[in-house]
């Protein structure tokens, strides 16, 4: 994961933060999102190479960069392409210099990408989006993007959030939804942690709705998502054997 304003902090920092700006019925909600956020942010890569849980705090600053990036991005293609680089949402691009409400709202944007499972980069770019289909007289604010309530009146009006989720379920249908992290590659460690199951499982799912399940079972184990093993677990031993039969084939 590239570096990023506010990443790399230790723990501690980042309890200091939350404990500073997040009221607690809002920090409450953490433990849940863990099972349903964006595979990538359910863990940080430590500079020993290790992996721990990612903090909520330093996800939340995550977020804040992809909004910051795809602000600029929608405010170049619409407005002015020559100030798109002046135009900073937030302070710096520092989330802590910003004002305690920008920060509390990170945290609540973040918190609506977790439960849907949306990775940040898509849910600031789908909302930039949803404020051009609209005709948003402006880019939308931190404070908009996880909306519940319908703010246009037309017809086919929904809601920011709801647009966003019924483009992502999209997304998923058409193509293969994959974390990035190390942590889900094969050969890392034992391959026994629940994640790293979850994610597996995801990817064969996705593989055996496809129309040709054995050529993709074979390219994510080529990039090292899967292996012999989870293959056989999922598929059983005999469809899983004239898979792998096929598969090293191809692969000759």
């Amino acid at each position: 994961m590239k570096v990023f304003t506010g990443g790399n902090a230790s723990h501690k920092v980042y309890s200091g933060q939350v404990v500073k700006y997040i009221r607690p019925s809002l920090a409450k909600k953490e433990s849940g999102l863990y099972n349903t956020k964006w595979w990538d942010y359910r863990f940080r890569n430590n500079d020993s190479g290790s992996f721990s849980p990612m903090h909520p705090m330093e996800a939340t600053h995550l977020f804040a960069h992809h909004f910051i990036i795809e602000s600029k991005r929608a405010h170049s293609e619409r407005i002015d392409k020559n100030s798109s680089n002046f135009k900073v949402p937030i302070t710096d691009g520092s989330l802590l210099r910003a004002k305690k409400g920008v920060v509390v709202s990170a945290w609540k944007g973040r918190q609506a990408a977790d439960t849907l499972g949306v990775p940040y980069s898509y849910w600031c770019s789908q909302a930039m989006r949803y404020s051009d289909i609209f005709n948003w007289q402006t880019l939308p604010l931190i404070n908009q993007i996880y909306c519940k309530t319908v703010s246009v009146e037309k017809d086919n009006a929904i809601s920011i959030v709801d647009y966003i989720s019924e483009q992502w379920t999209k997304r998923k249908k058409s193509y293969l939804q994959r974390g990035s992290s190390l942590f889900y590659k094969t050969h890392y460690s034992s391959f026994q942690h629940p994640y790293q199951i979850e994610h597996a499982t995801h990817l064969l799912d996705y593989a055996n709705q496809s129309n040709d399940t054995t050529r993709m079972v074979m390219d994510l184990i080529e990039d090292d998502f899967l292996n012999d093993k989870l293959i056989r677990n999922y598929f059983g031993e005999k469809r899983a054997k004239i898979m792998l039969e096929k598969i090293a084939v191809l692969s000759a």
